[in-house]
């Protein structure tokens, strides 16, 4: 994936706002420790590691459309911070509300491991 957007930088995004931190927060409390976990789970489901924050897992979403989870650990300064970025181009082809279903269908499928 090349540039990536965070799905609150997406246009339209207002109406949806709230409803997408719901998508980070589970993520971030059940994968505070170790990184690991976040790799397996991510794999499980097809995802693809990537070398971005403490762990990086990509999914190919739709043929165009790849959905990026960067994980950020707890250390003493910080808590654990999960980013969900996409394509820069994902808005041209979907709707915001599909965006949306695709951000939870993934959250969902990696808590589930």
């Amino acid at each position: 994936m090349g540039n990536g957007k965070g799905v609150e930088k997406q246009r339209d995004v207002l109406p949806w706002g709230p409803s997408l931190e719901m998508f980070k927060n589970p993520l971030e409390e059940r994968f505070v420790h170790p990184p690991d976990d976040f790799f397996k789970a991510g794999r499980s489901i097809g995802g693809h590691t990537v070398h971005y924050g403490d762990a990086g897992v990509t999914f190919q979403a739709l043929p165009r459309d790849p959905v990026l989870f960067i994980l950020w650990a707890a250390d003493e300064e910080f808590p654990t911070r999960v980013t969900i970025l996409f394509d820069l181009t994902i808005e041209d082809h979907l709707a915001l509300d599909t965006i949306w279903g695709l951000t939870r269908v993934a959250t969902l499928k990696c808590l589930e491991f």
